[in-house]
C-alpha cells in the first residue's frame, strides 16, 4: 500500500512543520503569516524533489493531550489545499501531539494520503504527561468516516515508552514489541522509527523481521543520510533540510532549498531500486 502512497522506492518524506495555528498558546492572531510560510516550504520541498511531504502542527506546543482545537484544525486543512496548489505530491498529516482522528478528519476532508500517529498503541510518557494508545478509537472513526484508503503510519519509540509490559519489570519492551503491536493490534500500514540513537543496524534488523515498510525520522547529518536510508524503506526530513539558525533565539528556521538537494542528490542511486511492499 505505501509504495502506492508515495510512488517510488525508498521515499524521501518532507516535514512541513507549521507556525502556530489558532487555538495554541504561541498563535499570533494572523494566518496570512503561517498561511505564506507554509507555500514558502512547500514549494521548496517539491521543487528539491522529496516524494512526499507531512504537514505537522509541530510549533503549536504545548500540545493538546486530547483533540486539537477545532479553529486550528479548520485552519490546518484551509492551509493543505492552499499547499495543493503548489504541488501534487501525496500529502501527509499529523496532529500532535496525539490525535489521529483530528487527523483523518483533516486528510479525509483535503484529500490527503496518509497519516502519522504519534502513539497508536500502549502508553508513553511525554512533556505533557502520559499518553494512551489511540487505535480502538481510530479504527470506529475510520469505519464511521468510510474511510479505506488513508495510510496510517505509526511512530514506535523506546524513548518516550512507559518501560515494562503487562506491569513486570523483568519483561522490558523491546523495539520489535512495539512494532509489532502497532502492526498486529494497531493496524498501521507502516511504521516510523523515532529514537535518535538507533544505528542503521538496528533498523535493519528490525525491518527484516517485519513484513511491513520501516521508515526512519532522520535526524543525523548529511553524510550519514545514504546508511540510514539503504537501512530503512524511506526516510522522514526535517532538521536535516532546515537554513542554520541566525541567532540562539531563531527556533524556528525554515526550509532550505539547497539543503533538500544536497540530500535528493546523494540518496538518488538507494531510490531508483524496486520496493518489495506493493
Amino acid at each position: 500500500m505505501m509504495t502506492k502512497v508515495f510512488g517510488k522506492h525508498k521515499p524521501l518524506i518532507g516535514v512541513l512543520q507549521l507556525l502556530p495555528l489558532p487555538g495554541s498558546i504561541e498563535w499570533k492572531g494572523s494566518i496570512d503569516q503561517v498561511i505564506a510560510r507554509a507555500e514558502q516550504e512547500a514549494t521548496a520541498l517539491a521543487t528539491g524533489g522529496v516524494d512526499a511531504i507531512l504537514v505537522e502542527n509541530t510549533f503549536d506546543a504545548p500540545y493538546a493531550t486530547t483533540r486539537m482545537d477545532t479553529a486550528g484544525a479548520i485552519a490546518m486543512g484551509l492551509i493543505i489545499r492552499r499547499i495543493m496548489h503548489f504541488t501534487h505530491l501525496p500529502i501527509g498529516v499529523n496532529v500532535l501531539k496525539n490525535d489521529p482522528e483530528t487527523a483523518l478528519a483533516i486528510a479525509m476532508n483535503v484529500g490527503a494520503r496518509f497519516i502519522r500517529v504519534g502513539l497508536l498503541t500502549g502508553a508513553a510518557i511525554c512533556e505533557t504527561g502520559v499518553l494512551e494508545g489511540k487505535h480502538r478509537d481510530l479504527a470506529a472513526y475510520k469505519r464511521l468516516l468510510q474511510i479505506e484508503d488513508i495510510a496510517v503510519l505509526a511512530d514506535v519509540s523506546l524513548e518516550r515508552t512507559v518501560p515494562m509490559v503487562s506491569g513486570n519489570p523483568a519483561n522490558p519492551i523491546s523495539l520489535k514489541y512495539l512494532a509489532k503491536q502497532a502492526l498486529e493490534q494497531g493496524g498501521a500500514d507502516g511504521l516510523i522509527l523515532t529514537d535518535s540513537g538507533l544505528q542503521p543496524a538496528d533498523i535493519t534488523e528490525l525491518s527484516q523481521s517485519l513484513d511491513a515498510p520501516v521508515y526512519y525520522d532522520y535526524g543525523h547529518p548529511l553524510h550519514q543520510v545514504n546508511a540510514y536510508l539503504e537501512a530503512a524503506d524511506g526516510l522522514l526530513l526535517s532538521t536535516v533540510i532546515k537554513k542554520s539558525s541566525v541567532t540562539a533565539q531563531d527556533l524556528r528556521p525554515t526550509v532550505d532549498l539547497t539543503k533538500v538537494e544536497e540530500v535528493l542528490a546523494q540518496t538518488e542511486p538507494l531510490r531508483t531500486q524496486t520496493s518489495s511492499f506493493a
